[in-house]
């Protein structure tokens, strides 16, 4: 017997209904993993992606998939700020599809399963889920009624019962290629965005404001896994064919880590293993990754084995520009030389370098937060992101919120990372605020004219007012849903095609 699975998940910030993805590296690969996972038994998936902007028409999009697809089993995933709305949907989900079973996963789910627990769920899974999947859609499709499922904390005859945690994929390469498929109806069509292969799993480094550290403890097991080079060389060559019969190739592919230099020899081999790939490709593929930098670890040696492979760029976690807020609030044992030296040096090797930076954190002052702004403008990076500080659940720094009294309010709309959540005396939320929206301004005053940095200032300031930034969403997921409805206008090209496509894309736990 084949069972019908739904995924359902959200976005924040996500325009048109239709096709809420910009491009193929926004898949989430829990779900396309579960996925691929579960059609390697037999059962079939579907996917519905979901936003707070749409209003009642998520629910209209449920109901299109239940029109030919009446799922048994629903798997919900849901981060921090998303479960709130999640969780409703749940509720909305139970009266549409009463007799399925729903499990709620993901980060929060593993993080805080007493709270998830409490959400309109069967079952909650904490941890990784591949074989939790599998085993409970067995149990469904085989007996009365699914019953310990290691990895589950789930509901039985009114009582929570906790299953000791799963064990977890120690080889990821006996997993099979992650489902995209499953995505592609969500894709915006016109996107020539690059896809995305994952390198690895699990993060050895121990920064207070990431859940990697929490999430380690959720489950036996090696927390730390890479996949093997010529696996990955495998999955891209895969991708590579797979997109030449569909359509134009990748000119780009974003490979997953958390650091391309967690084990050196490895990410050496792998360099070699993409040159002699590369050699073989009337196009050479190019690749970009996320890198760390780390006191006395010389990224030379590195750097050039990626230039000959055909990277073309690394995204590197600044963070903070003062040195004391890195090394004794974060936990980033970098100094700021260590730092203009990984990116001198990684342009030395024609790397395009993305900078990710954060505002906010408990023990920051306001002048902190405009040291990381300038260190930006000296270290002219070719793409730079900046985030205020969310306390993650699990992470040390959201105990010292607690520790300190900071109230950590709700966020409306799960507008993550672009409102403050706290309001440290040292660095008012009203002070972050104003900074976050004038962040651009700092960095590019003397570099840019006034006319770039203007509307960057804006949309800040937009993002900063979730009410006003979510009824900007909401008006273009109007407009965006009748041409849903109605179909385009003839003779109408979509102004998103003319628009190049984004090269990188801000990371976050």
């Amino acid at each position: 017997m084949t069972m019908r699975v739904l995924f359902v998940t959200s976005l924040t910030g996500a325009i048109t209904p239709r096709h809420p993805l910009r491009s193929p590296e926004q898949i989430q690969f829990g779900i396309s993993y579960l996925s691929a996972v579960l059609r390697q038994h037999g059962h079939e998936t579907r996917l519905v992606v979901l936003s707070h902007a749409w209003g009642r028409r998520n629910l209209h999009l449920v109901n299109q998939v239940a029109r030919d697809f009446l799922p048994q089993l629903v798997l919900l995933t849901a981060v921090t700020s998303e479960f709130p709305f999640i969780s409703t949907m749940a509720s909305r989900l139970r009266k549409r599809f009463p007799g399925a079973y729903l499990v709620l996963g993901g980060p929060h789910a593993s993080l805080r399963p007493d709270e998830a627990i409490q959400a309109d769920v069967d079952a909650v899974c904490v941890g990784e889920g591949e074989e939790a999947v599998v085993q409970l859609a067995t149990q469904i499709e085989t007996l009365n009624g699914p019953h310990a499922v290691a990895g589950l904390w789930m509901k039985v005859s009114g009582r929570i019962v906790r299953y000791p945690p799963g064990l977890r994929v120690e080889d990821l390469d006996t997993l099979p290629y992650p489902d995209r498929d499953i995505w592609t109806p969500w894709i915006d069509p016109t996107s020539h965005g690059r896809p995305a292969v994952l390198l690895g799993r699990g993060c050895p480094f121990l920064c207070t404001y990431c859940c990697n550290h929490a999430l380690r403890r959720t489950a036996p097991g090696t927390y730390v896994r890479l996949r093997r080079p010529d696996a990955i060389v495998e999955e891209i060559e895969n991708l590579v064919s797979r997109s030449t019969r569909v359509a134009d190739p990748p000119r780009e592919i974003a490979l997953e880590v958390e650091s391309i230099d967690l084990d050196r020899r490895w990410a050496l081999e792998l360099c070699h293993r993409l040159e002699r790939f590369n050699a073989g490709q009337e196009t050479p593929v190019g690749f970009a990754t996320n890198f760390r930098v780390r006191r006395r670890i010389d990224p030379e040696p590195l750097f050039r084995a990626m230039a000959r492979a055909g990277f073309r760029g690394v995204t590197i976690g600044l963070e903070a520009g003062s040195d004391r807020i890195r090394r004794e609030v974060l936990r980033r044992a970098c100094t700021t030389q260590d730092v203009l030296d990984g990116v001198r040096c990684a342009r030395r090797h024609g790397l395009r370098v993305v900078l990710q930076n954060m505002i906010g954190v408990p023990g920051e002052t306001e002048e902190d937060a405009i040291e990381t702004a300038l260190l930006n403008r000296v270290l002219r990076p070719d793409r730079y992101y900046v985030s205020i500080f969310h306390p993650y659940p699990g992470t040390e720094l959201h105990a010292t919120c607690l520790e300190r009294g900071l109230e950590v309010r709700p966020l409306r709309g799960g507008r993550e990372r672009s409102v403050p959540v706290i309001d440290p005396p040292e660095f008012p939320a009203r002070r972050i605020r104003r900074t976050y929206v004038w962040f651009d301004r700092h960095v590019q005053e003397g570099v840019a004219p006034w006319r770039q940095i203007a509307p960057r200032v804006f949309k800040a300031w937009v993002r900063t007012h979730p009410r006003l930034d979510e009824a900007a969403q909401r008006i273009r997921a109007m407009l965006s849903w009748r041409e849903v409805r109605l179909g385009p206008r003839r003779g109408h090209v979509p102004a998103r095609a003319h628009r190049p496509a984004r090269l990188s894309r801000p990371g976050g736990a």
